[in-house]
């Protein structure tokens, strides 16, 4: 009776143990799971806002007075092109769509493209589509509609995007040749500012030795 009292009592002992050690690991493995985790999520957290500034930044750099309209243009430019050659590869307009977003060059031409491939995918014209997103010109949505119906499109996108490259070639020679007398002016400065800095310790030196003299 003592035996199987005594045998009942460590088996009690070694189930608590038993317990208290399983109660231990958990814990253990619930707070390196925590520290496993505080690297991704901060991570995760740095990623987002690298991408938050970085759309902040290019959705700012289209509302400069000249540069925000050359880079516009450019990526109009660019989905057109884009666009234009994958459609006349034989690639279906749905999913030309979704690389002519990567090629736009900046957050509000990609995500518009990328609204402009879910109404298409929903039955829409594209026409229609470029129309309600607010950031292409009535210009290239009226080539687009006249390509659309006339069974073009892959034509009328190439017109356009030769017409906004040449337009984005003659801004950038108008603004060099405009930045052309400033960046003359400048290093005229720093020229003679450096060869002041040059010859004005040998004229004082020379002018020292010849007060010496006297």
């Amino acid at each position: 009776m003592a035996a199987n009292t005594m045998s009942l009592s460590g088996l009690a002992r070694r189930l608590v143990v038993d317990e208290l050690l399983e109660e231990k690991a958990a814990k253990e493995a619930t707070e390196q799971a925590q520290k496993d985790r505080i690297p991704f999520v901060k991570h995760l957290v740095d990623s987002e806002l690298v991408s938050a500034i970085q759309e902040g930044q290019e959705r700012l750099s289209l509302k400069m007075s000249i540069l925000g309209d050359i880079l516009e243009k450019s990526c109009i430019a660019r989905f057109a092109r884009t666009l234009s050659t994958t459609f006349a590869a034989g690639v279906p307009l749905v999913n030309a769509l979704e690389p002519v977003s990567g090629a736009a060059g900046n957050v509000v031409y990609r995500n518009a493209i990328l609204e402009i491939k879910e109404a298409v995918e929903g039955g829409r014209q594209l026409n229609t589509s470029m129309k309600d997103t607010n950031v292409f010109p009535n210009m290239v949505i009226q080539m687009v509609a006249m390509g659309e119906e006339s069974g073009s499109l892959d034509d009328m996108l190439d017109k356009a995007a030769t017409y906004y490259e040449e337009m984005v070639d003659n801004m950038v020679d108008g603004l060099t040749s405009l930045m052309e007398p400033i960046i003359m002016s400048f290093l005229g400065v720093v020229i003679g500012g450096l060869i002041i800095a040059m010859y004005l310790p040998i004229f004082s030196m020379g002018e020292a030795i010849g007060g010496s003299g006297h």
